[in-house]
């Protein structure tokens, strides 16, 4: 079960909505809902905008510390294997419509 109340990735979208809705509107609140049918769940979360925008701001500070300690180097030499598994998974395919 998934609450909507401080829920990070809802936050995103939020601030995406709002964001949009502020080039149009004068907007006061924000609105966000879950609906988790299969769980006969719903969970909402209310927040004042100016709330929602400084969430935002001090997540996106947060996350900008966390990358620059945590940098990965993009290494080739795993994505090579993958390359030469789907020239195999191909050429098997081609084998197999010629058989059937």
């Amino acid at each position: 079960m998934v609450d909507a109340e401080e829920n990070p990735q809802l936050m995103i979208y939020g601030l995406g909505v709002l964001a949009i809705g502020e080039m149009l509107y004068s907007i006061d609140t924000v609105r966000m809902t879950i609906y988790q049918p299969r769980l006969e769940h719903i969970s909402t979360w209310e927040i004042s905008a100016q709330k929602a925008q400084a969430m935002g701001r001090r997540s996106s500070a947060t996350a900008r510390g966390n990358g620059s300690q945590r940098r990965r180097r993009f290494l080739p030499r795993r994505v090579v294997p993958l390359l030469h598994g789907q020239k195999h998974l191909s050429r098997q395919s081609t084998e197999l419509s010629k058989v059937g």
